[in-house]
């Protein structure tokens, strides 16, 4: 355990502005004291995205952009270098929900959908189009009546039980996309 509770510090302001737990963030500026010349230069045009991200989501930066930049830091590692194909499902339900929630700016509001249009929306996004046609309906981002498929009119209502395993992204990008704004994440 860590008594110095300014180096404490330090490290939870980087977990804050990283995402990343206690012993990667604290490993960081290990590393750095050790060696001076790596300390945070990226490394790849990932780590410079995600450089990027960490300093849209810090004090300067709108609640808007800090939930926008944490989406991005969330379902990044699921998806292809371009962002397009689903690499994989997320098993953590609350990354699990931010990647179904990006997947909704595929489906354009107020549209119905066939249970095949659907199909045809997602089969580029990844193979399992009937596991996350499901999921989409039964975390509320679409409904589904008589094989027709719709976005929500509006933001499922989360109980407070599992409120947080949805991000915050949710609150503040959906309600405008699902009015037909058509504002895509980021």
């Amino acid at each position: 355990m860590t008594r110095d509770q300014d180096f404490k510090r330090l490290v939870r302001a980087r977990m804050r502005e990283t995402g990343e737990n206690y012993t990667l963030a604290r490993s960081h500026f290990e590393n750095a004291s050790r060696n001076p010349a790596r300390n945070d230069a990226p490394h790849d045009e990932a780590s410079a995205d995600a450089s990027a991200d960490v300093r849209s989501s810090t004090a300067g930066a709108t609640a808007h952009e800090r939930a926008a930049a944490q989406q991005r830091r969330t379902i990044r590692p699921f998806f292809d270098a371009e962002g397009r194909r689903l690499l994989s499902i997320p098993t953590k339900r609350s990354t699990r929900m931010a990647v179904l929630l990006d997947l909704v700016r595929h489906f354009e509001p107020h549209r119905e959908y066939t249970e095949a249009e659907v199909g045809a929306v997602l089969a580029p996004v990844h193979e399992d189009v009937a596991y996350l046609r499901r999921e989409l309906v039964n975390v509320g981002y679409r409904t589904r009546s008589a094989g027709i498929y719709r976005l929500a009119e509006r933001v499922p209502e989360r109980d407070v039980r599992w409120a947080h395993e949805f991000p915050e992204w949710e609150r503040l990008w959906l309600p405008a996309y699902l009015a037909g704004a058509g504002v895509n994440p980021g």
